[in-house]
């Protein structure tokens, strides 16, 4: 008898692990941040606590093809967060895009490209900070942008997500011999996550017209946090401009200081918003 009944149990024994295998692959945990210090990168960067699996796999969906940047902002998560904002520079991030893309960015050559991370705290609800993120009139003031219109009308996935596409004209960016005109367009998504948190993400909008700024792409998590709600952002940006090695970091600099101020902006006005 036992030895009629042991090829069943090996079978078994192989069916269950093979679903085992199989349900890892559909919903694999959260990626784990880089723990290699670099510049003003933080030197300790851990995975967060997995998310239930219904709120995991929706996650993993929103954040489909974005280049590596939601690994970052995983990572970025654990990192604690002050009230006053903390801007990193995630440069293995922007090269990585840099390489994958070899070159070619939406509406034009992608020559250099750019990271920059967000974490802040706000004394508003998770949904309140993630309105003022998805506003046109608010980005075209934090921006300060010649114009964020939008583009259509916006579409809905079901009651909890929803996006809208803008184009954007930030005119006489820059200092000294580096001075240009930005004009893209981009998508933004919005989901409102069953536990309280609001996923943002930001695309390029391949189809509209670009001027100098050729790669726009990123992802905002505002979550709940005992002074009100937590940003954890990152965004990349790439261009076509043609710049003498000597003004590299000009052009650099220049980028971020401009991505640094409209967030600073934003959350100041969260802050007098939240009357705190």
């Amino acid at each position: 008898m036992g030895s009629r009944t042991q090829p069943g149990r090996a079978r078994l024994a192989a069916f269950a692990a093979a679903a085992l295998l199989a349900g890892c692959a559909r919903y694999p945990g959260q990626p784990i941040g880089r723990t290699r210090a670099e510049g003003p990168w933080p030197s300790r960067v851990v995975a967060p606590e997995p998310e239930p699996l219904g709120i995991a796999a929706t996650a993993l969906s929103f954040q489909e093809g974005l280049d590596g940047i939601a690994e970052t902002v995983a990572g970025l998560r654990r990192v604690p967060a002050s009230q006053t904002p903390g801007f990193f520079d995630p440069q293995e991030l922007a090269a990585a895009v840099l390489q994958r893309h070899r070159g070619r960015g939406f509406g034009g050559p992608l020559r250099h490209a750019l990271g920059i991370a967000v974490i802040a705290r706000a004394p508003l609800t998770p949904s309140r900070l993630a309105d003022l993120l998805v506003d046109a009139d608010v980005q075209r003031e934090t921006l300060a942008a010649r114009a964020v219109e939008p583009i259509g009308t916006p579409y809905t996935w079901g009651p909890s997500r929803s996006g809208r596409s803008y184009h954007v004209v930030k005119a006489d960016v820059g200092a000294g011999p580096v001075r240009v005109d930005l004009v893209f367009q981009v998508t933004v998504e919005r989901w409102d996550a069953p536990d309280g948190s609001v996923w943002i993400r930001y695309d390029p909008r391949p189809a509209g017209p670009t001027e100098h700024l050729t790669y726009w792409r990123g992802l905002a998590i505002v979550e709940p946090d005992p002074y009100g709600a937590r940003l954890t952002e990152v965004l990349v940006v790439g261009t076509d401009l043609v710049v003498p090695p000597f003004l590299t970091g000009l052009l650099r600099t220049m980028a971020r200081d401009t991505l640094k101020d409209a967030r600073r902006a934003l959350l100041q006005r969260a802050a007098t918003e939240g009357g705190r």
